[in-house]
């Protein structure tokens, strides 16, 4: 871990307007500013992918969103 940046949340609860509340089991910095990271996230709800390439409509359980998309409702405490 680099001690300059705060550990990425892994296991925070968080909330988002189109996809509702969900768990992140997984995270990424990214390279376009400062502190700015993607969080793969589990959802409660099935989400559904009604523009797949396969031209079906796909049914997931999770996926990648930008830091920006969700709100941390309870920080997991790692540590």
């Amino acid at each position: 871990m680099h001690p300059d940046r705060p550990p990425l949340p892994i296991g925070s609860i968080v909330r988002c307007d189109y996809y509702g509340r969900g768990i992140i089991i997984d995270a990424e910095r990214r390279g376009i500013g400062a502190g700015r990271a993607m969080f793969h996230v589990r959802w409660d709800k099935s989400i559904e992918w009604k523009e797949s390439p396969n031209y079906k409509a796909e049914i997931y359980q999770s996926c990648w969103v930008d830091d920006i998309d969700v709100e941390i409702v309870s920080e997991a405490k790692c540590g």
